[in-house]
């Protein structure tokens, strides 16, 4: 079987129940409609409340990433920063920093870089009018797509009261060789897209 990472196809589902204290995201194989990662993030009510108000911006986060048989695959967090430009870090199972970038970039009007630890860029990510978001190297070659039109019949669960979701279709070209950690990088990235 390939590895979760290895597909060229995607879906992500995302439910926020409770106005944002639990928000959780699975991602399935577009062929097989397999559920592949689980992606939760549970919050208290304070924390739910300050998402509302002026200080959500500086509300510290971690969504951690799983496959299929609960093993940590990545986590996206951000660390609550006073008076600095508060960043989003990519995680690696054993907790190490594989990429990041600021949050304040993602006010999604311009094209903005995600970066490795030492600041040098990976790839940059440009917002279209045409529904789409790309995903580029630095040498300008389309790596990947995110759209709102995804095929097929996903299931739904967790519909409760008070529920928002959200799904979006994911396309990683193969510029991206298999098993390159930039796949495991881009699809914590559109993970945050949809919680920003």
């Amino acid at each position: 079987m390939l590895s979760i990472f290895n597909r060229n196809k995607y879906v992500l589902e995302g439910i926020s129940v409770s106005r944002g204290m639990l928000r959780q995201y699975s991602i399935f194989d577009y062929e097989t409609k397999a559920p592949i990662i689980e992606i939760e993030e549970k919050s208290d009510l304070v924390t739910g409340v300050l998402r509302m108000t002026m200080l959500g911006g500086i509300i510290p986060f971690a969504f951690k990433a799983y496959n299929p048989i609960g093993e940590l695959v990545f986590t996206l967090q951000k660390e609550a920063k006073f008076g600095k430009v508060s960043f989003i870090d990519v995680l690696n199972p054993q907790g190490d920093i594989i990429a990041q970038f600021p949050r304040d970039l993602l006010f999604f009007s311009k094209p903005f870089e995600v970066w490795d630890t030492e600041r040098n860029p990976l790839f940059i990510i440009k917002p279209s009018f045409t529904g789409k978001t790309q995903f580029f190297t630095m040498d300008n070659q389309l790596m990947a797509e995110l759209s709102r039109k995804a095929g097929g019949e996903f299931s739904w669960t967790n519909l409760l009261s008070g529920t928002s979701n959200s799904r979006m279709f994911i396309e990683i070209k193969d510029v991206v060789p298999p098993n390159d950690i930039l796949r495991r990088i881009i699809l914590a990235t559109v993970i945050y897209l949809q919680i920003s």
